[in-house]
């Protein structure tokens, strides 16, 4: 699937579609995550979820082995849309690399001491490139300055192309903190890894980590 083919408007799942044909691999839990934030952005009112939906995102995040309190519409929910999609899309026996968590700082945090960082420099050199479903991680503050440690949280829709353009969909974006997809390249300066996801079970083998 390419980035011209998505449309936010139609690219939620509906009652109309066609069931799966049972020779299809089982969606992995990034598409399966993708599946659910697209029926997010369509159930929003211009993207936009309601206060007690924000706050719903945050209501299972944890920080230093503690539920974490307090936080609503007001504050940056990138992170906690995020997790609460996986939450939402997780089945037994499945695992997260990262914990639930408010702060994009954290989850990369989490991915690293679970093996499932990946520095943009490894999508820019060809080693590692992020695949559907994975997470992608901006730079939201501004270095030097006290929100230095801000980042933002999206998930990959469409992976890079031959020329590292790729797209993302996530949650708290742009100027009135919308769920939205956001066309990127590897190449751009905020980018700064991605978090890779467990991949579908592979019939021949363990799954791909």
């Amino acid at each position: 699937m390419t980035i011209a083919e998505i449309d936010p408007e139609t690219s939620a799942p509906s009652l109309d579609d066609p069931p799966p044909s049972l020779d299809d691999p089982p969606p992995s839990l990034g598409e399966r995550c993708l599946t659910w934030a697209l029926a997010e952005l369509a159930a929003s009112t211009g993207g936009r979820p309601t206060d007690d939906r924000i706050t719903w995102y945050f209501s299972a995040c944890v920080r230093n082995g503690k539920p974490l309190r307090g936080l609503g519409p007001k504050d940056n929910w990138c992170a906690a849309s995020a997790c609460a999609t996986a939450a939402a899309c997780l089945l037994p026996g499945e695992q997260l690399p990262h914990a639930y968590r408010a702060s994009g700082l954290e989850l990369v945090a989490d991915a690293q001491a679970s093996g499932a960082w990946h520095g943009v420099a490894e999508s820019r050199s060809q080693k590692w490139l992020p695949r559907t479903g994975d997470l992608a991680i901006f730079q939201r503050g501004q270095p030097g300055q006290a929100t230095a440690w801000e980042r933002h949280v999206a998930r990959v829709l469409v992976p890079p192309d031959g020329s590292g353009k790729l797209r993302t969909i996530g949650g708290n974006e742009g100027p009135t903190s919308i769920w939205k997809q956001t066309d990127h390249a590897l190449t751009d300066a905020d980018l700064l890894g991605f978090i890779a996801y467990p991949q579908a079970p592979d019939p021949a083998g363990p799954a791909t980590p």
